[in-house]
């Protein structure tokens, strides 16, 4: 990212989204009466502000909550959560100015009284910086912070009732921890000289489905169902970034490996781990993030992969139950089709059509931070 002068530090405080503001109350844009929410595009520009967009959840309002971080002073990271309406207009922004974080807050839950994000990724131990679950009021205020051990890094963060389920990698090991609501630790799972756990995802069984091994070189069996207290049942011979439950207690999971020239799969597998069908994810730009891919049971009769494509911009793949290609998509940003540096986040909404929020700097030095929802008519 460019360095910028002190003149050009004051203007970049006033931006589109005033994020000088710990919290923005300004009220938001009126909404036209026959304005569509079936389909939108919002294109922002955010000046030198760059954000990282991980996690969305809808509202029964069909409003939307995106939860991320922000860099604006040439900084790390600050953890930031942004409330648009359900026209894709944003209502508020709340910065948490006291953190310095990789990629701000992970996941975002909703909560009785609000929010709940969690960050498991840290520069150290020290306050700002650690670990963390920070807890929201429904207009983006911070009701309480707590810390969470520091001995891992997560990957993947489910909810599972009012607990946590975090896949990641310990000291030297997979690790697989649950916490409560406030933070403590209700039990680990480790398993020695195993690559860090990438994705984890709750079966209907009561049981989980995790994956890991997308940058090890090494083969070995990390495919894992493991039960509710997170002991293995069994594992197979794959490795992988990306893994989905189905209610059939089937799954989905995204196999291969980073830095290779293999393209990945996207493969669908029954309750005892055998194969059912596999679909090459070609044309993908390198998967070095996590988030970088997503996929979705859409209905049972068709699977939606949404990626970046080679020059970086979002494609929406649709798969039919056999895992035939039913459609492909591409959506991306007005401010430039090469992207230097890129996030993105995809949801199905409340009325069946996608909602992506993509964010990212172009190779011009154009910082911006887009919203896009997709009807079920374009998707299919």
């Amino acid at each position: 990212m460019r360095r910028i002068n002190y003149l050009q530090l004051i203007c970049a405080i006033v931006f589109i989204f005033n994020t000088s503001c710990t919290k923005d109350n300004s009220a938001p844009e009126p909404s036209a009466p026959k304005e569509p929410t079936s389909a939108f595009t919002k294109y922002n520009n955010t000046k030198d502000s760059l954000f990282t967009v991980n996690s969305i959840v809808q509202l029964s309002d069909s409003s939307y909550a995106i939860a991320g971080g922000i860099r604006y002073d040439g900084s790390f990271d600050r953890n930031v959560l942004i409330k648009l309406n359900k026209f894709g207009k944003r209502e508020w922004m709340s910065i948490m100015k006291n953190t310095s974080t990789p990629r701000g807050i992970e996941e975002l839950f909703a909560d009785v009284n609000g929010y709940v994000g969690i960050r498991t990724q840290s520069f150290g131990n020290e306050s700002g910086r650690a670990p963390h679950m920070v807890k929201f009021s429904s207009t983006g205020e911070v009701l309480s912070e707590v810390s969470i051990d520091t001995d891992f890094v997560g990957l993947d963060i489910i909810k599972d009732n009012n607990n946590f389920v975090i896949a990641g990698r310990g000291n030297s090991d997979m690790l697989f921890r649950k916490i409560g609501m406030n933070g403590e630790k209700q039990w680990d799972q480790t398993f020695w000289n195993y690559p860090s756990a990438c994705s984890i995802s709750k079966l209907n069984d009561g049981n989980y489905i995790a994956i890991g091994g997308w940058f090890y070189s090494g083969n070995d069996e990390y495919l894992i169902k493991l039960n509710a207290g997170g002991k293995k049942l069994w594992s197979k011979l794959y490795k992988g970034i990306k893994v989905v439950a189905l209610p059939d207690n089937g799954f989905l999971a995204v196999t291969g490996r980073a830095g290779v020239s293999t393209a990945p799969k996207l493969v669908r597998f029954d309750e005892h781990g055998n194969e059912l069908w596999n679909k090459t994810l070609d044309q993908l730009w390198p998967i070095s993030e996590l988030k970088a891919i997503n996929v979705m049971n859409y209905d049972m009769k068709h699977f939606i992969c949404t990626y970046f494509d080679q020059i970086g911009n979002v494609t929406i793949m649709v798969l039919d139950a056999n895992g035939n290609e039913v459609k492909r998509l591409t959506k991306g940003s007005v401010y430039s089709a090469a992207y230097a540096q890129r996030s993105f986040v995809t949801i199905k909404t409340l009325d069946n059509g996608i909602f992506i929020a993509l964010a990212g700097v172009s190779n011009n030095l154009e910082f911006f931070l887009d919203f896009i929802k997709v009807s079920p008519k374009s998707i299919f």
